[in-house]
């Protein structure tokens, strides 16, 4: 399993930040990674979104289920593909003048490409990294 965790303050409201990030079509403006995030279903307790992913390492479509969302602190969203499974955890804090996001990434790779953690493990990271600093230019 490859873990990887970011983390960043914003200056504006937990309730700004949460509702950006929760409404997941837009990790497309945010994530280097998603090219297409479209709702499934997005009604009460289901919440499917359809997304396509691109990694510098592999290319894949599936649904990121949401399995736990409390306002303003946690959603819990996951996806199950053929090579890879991974589950997000999205951390909120704050309040109306400033919030914090703390993003983990769980990464169970499969096959052959569980033998790649060692050099995917920095290639996350660089790429989660990229990715908060971009959502934090897009809403500071």
């Amino acid at each position: 399993m490859v873990l990887t965790k970011v983390e960043s303050e914003l200056p504006i409201s937990l309730d700004r930040l949460f509702n950006y990030v929760s409404n997941l079509e837009t990790m497309v403006e945010y994530n280097s990674s998603v090219k297409k995030a479209v709702w499934k279903e997005n009604t009460g307790s289901s919440k499917i979104c359809s997304i396509t992913i691109v990694l510098s390492f592999l290319n894949f479509s599936g649904d990121y289920i949401v399995t736990e969302i409390i306002q303003n602190q946690k959603i819990v969203a996951r996806c199950n593909t053929g090579t890879l499974d991974f589950e997000d955890t999205y951390y909120f804090s704050g309040d109306n003048s400033k919030s914090k996001i703390i993003i983990e990434d769980r990464m169970n790779l499969k096959g052959l490409l569980s033998l790649s953690e060692g050099i995917l493990k920095p290639i996350m990271k660089t790429e989660m990294e990229a990715n908060l600093k971009t959502l934090i230019t897009k809403l500071g």
